[in-house]
């Protein structure tokens, strides 16, 4: 069976979504976690810390919904139902492959990936 463009990138983009609501990706965050204490103005402490993220590249502090968990050796993509299983495997891949990226380094990245991908292939 063969499926058309439109339905490989719904099934991919259900795939990467899938990929944020699981263990793995929780654990890893988890991971990285920097818990930075809040103070109040008379000097006490609030119960709760402030939960930031650092990026690998720039070093500045993130909280979680500027940040995103990127893969260093890209995913690719897949063209056929055959290449699925694959993609899953680089999807949840060894956390080594893993890194937290804000949103404006990863998009950086990205790019580049592209670039580099589009000359190679």
């Amino acid at each position: 069976m063969e499926l058309s463009k439109k339905d490989i990138n719904n099934i991919r983009g259900a795939l990467r979504q899938s990929y944020h609501m699981s263990e793995h990706y929780r654990s890893f965050l988890e991971l990285h976690r920097l818990e930075i204490p809040r103070f109040k103005k008379n000097g006490e402490r609030y119960k709760r810390d402030r939960v930031k993220y650092a990026c690998e590249e720039c070093k500045e502090l993130f909280s979680s919904t500027q940040i995103d968990v990127d893969h260093k050796i890209p995913l690719g993509s897949f063209k056929s139902l055959d290449e699925i299983e694959a993609f899953i495997k680089r999807l949840y891949c060894d956390y080594e492959n893993l890194q937290i990226l804000c949103e404006y380094c990863h998009r950086h990245k990205t790019l580049l990936d592209n670039q580099f991908t589009r000359l190679v292939f």
